[in-house]
């Protein structure tokens, strides 16, 4: 079948409809590029699968096959005789060059009238007739050079409203012919711009390197080329343009001309300029608070403790000198001061992700839900929970971040578990070099129609009075698993639980 390029030049640069005999285009490798009805009705059943085949046909008459090239019709049109469906076509060829704009592959024109067969169309009583002296091959190429003058018309009836610039230049690049969007383009009077060249209009900076470009498309194998140079227009503004160009060759007496189209950048890069810049001062944004929080909740840790220990010998050495109001009130000092210890302990680890590099090697998950085991004693004794973990892959990761991982999200279903003793149930699912993981638990559930909210930092759905925390145990989970190339999410059901999942690296997969 033809390709899409071969079909557009069968129809786009030449209208083969136009015709009112049979004509068929031949590409570059004299394939069927496309073909009229009448073609295609000439060639009976044969025609149906015509499109995309080689050019093959042999004159019989005399009872010989010769072979038919369209370089032999060219100039000197043919009567010849084709067996086509079993019978005999006395048909007269004619053969014309035809090169697309803008393109380097040359085709053909072939166009036939079926003088006598059973395929002749009837004659038409109301066509006109050669005149006297006029041969019908000369009205067959009168209605040729009529066919081709409609089809440069509607060719340059898109140049003129086309949105992008194009000019027409010689080898060297001086302007030969251009579109009003050229001129628009450089906000200059169009009569002003014929046979000046092109990199007159060049940045200073660019001059050289536009008229290099153009001495370029002269080597070997360099029939288009595609380069990004700085312009000016007429009123001096600075533009951006990607500049194209390809060879288009004149006759033989004629020096080849260069078909160029410019798009203008300047919008484009000016945008991504701002982008850049703003990406920039976001990144430095960032990265000035992660370290203001990293100092933040280093340096106030030291005063902080100094506080907690001297209320607690306040209240060791005078608690008995206070009234129930003043027992009350120290009560209150000193879960403040424990609160915001626990805060800056999770700020400085939630800042320390980023700037401590992680160290990745093989982590059995069974080692690490483990050692969250030990860690979390205290809170699952008490609250009697039953942890259930099943056989445990070996991952890529950081063994540390992972036991905090797995210890934070164990620590919330314990913590949030309700009138109900706690059921943790871990479990993990392959799919291809990769894991997913799900903490399930029976606990309160998220009662939020956007549950990944709870993943932000010092989010909480809870009050401090009811569920103590700092709010960051979850921001830290996703920066955890984030940092290890891996997504986490969650469902839930009010009144029932949640069940968290996330993806981390299997063992196998490249660092």
């Amino acid at each position: 079948m033809p390709s899409t390029t071969q079909k557009a030049l069968a129809t786009s640069f030449i209208n083969l409809d136009h015709f009112e005999t049979p004509a068929a285009y031949l590409d570059v490798f004299q394939r069927y590029g496309g073909a009229n009805a009448q073609w295609l009705d000439l060639f009976g059943p044969e025609g149906e699968n015509l499109i995309g085949q080689p050019f093959v046909l042999e004159n019989t008459a005399g009872g010989k096959k010769r072979p038919i090239s369209p370089a032999s019709l060219f100039g000197q049109p043919q009567e010849i005789t084709l067996r086509l469906g079993g019978a005999s076509h006395r048909v007269r060829l004619s053969a014309f060059p035809l090169r697309a704009p803008g393109s380097e592959e040359e085709g053909w024109l072939l166009l036939a009238q079926n003088i006598q067969g059973p395929k002749a169309p009837p004659p038409d009583e109301n066509a006109e007739h050669p005149s006297p002296g006029k041969s019908a091959g000369d009205s067959e190429t009168d209605r040729t050079l009529e066919a081709l003058r409609k089809a440069e018309l509607s060719f340059r009836s898109i140049l003129e409203v086309a949105p992008v610039a194009i000019v027409r230049t010689s080898s060297i690049g001086a302007i030969l012919g251009h579109n009003p969007a050229f001129a628009k383009l450089l906000a200059a009077e169009p009569g002003s711009l014929q046979t000046r060249l092109l990199e007159e209009f060049g940045h200073p900076s660019d001059r050289e390197k536009i008229r290099d470009f153009f001495s370029g498309l002269n080597g070997p194998g360099q029939g288009k080329r595609t380069g990004t140079f700085q312009f000016q227009d007429g009123n001096g503004k600075l533009l951006q343009i990607r500049l194209s160009i390809s060879r288009l060759a004149g006759e033989q007496e004629e020096p080849d001309q260069i078909a160029a189209i410019l798009e203008d950048l300047t919008g484009f890069s000016d945008a991504r300029e701002e982008l850049e810049k703003k990406n920039e001062a976001l990144a430095q944004s960032t990265n000035d608070m992660e370290q203001f929080l990293y100092m933040a909740s280093h340096d106030l840790q030291a005063p902080l403790r100094t506080i907690s220990n001297f209320i607690q010998l306040f209240e060791q050495c005078y608690s008995a000198l206070f009234d129930e109001d003043g027992r009350q009130f120290m009560f209150f000092i000193n879960e403040g001061a424990v609160r915001m210890q626990t805060l800056l302990t999770d700020l400085l680890a939630f800042s320390r992700l980023n700037r401590v590099k992680i160290q990745i090697a093989d982590a059995d998950i069974g080692e690490v839900v483990e050692s969250c085991r030990f860690n979390l004693r205290e809170p699952i004794e008490k609250s009697g929970a039953q942890i259930s973990c099943g056989a445990m892959p070996v991952v890529r990761g950081d063994f540390a971040q992972l036991v905090t991982l797995f210890q934070n999200l164990l620590d919330n279903a314990i913590k949030f578990r309700g009138a109900n003793t706690p059921e943790i149930r871990i479990s993990a699912a392959q799919s291809g070099s990769r894991w997913t993981f799900s903490v399930a638990d029976n606990g309160i559930g998220l009662d939020t129609p956007n549950p990944e909210q709870i993943f932000w930092v010092f989010k909480r759905l809870h009050p401090v009075s009811e569920y103590p925390g700092s709010g960051l145990g979850l921001s830290i989970c996703q920066r955890i698993v984030e940092s290890h190339g891996g997504t986490i999410g969650v469902s839930s059901t009010p009144g029932e639980g949640s069940v968290f999942t996330f993806t981390l690296p299997g063992a196998e997969a490249t660092e």
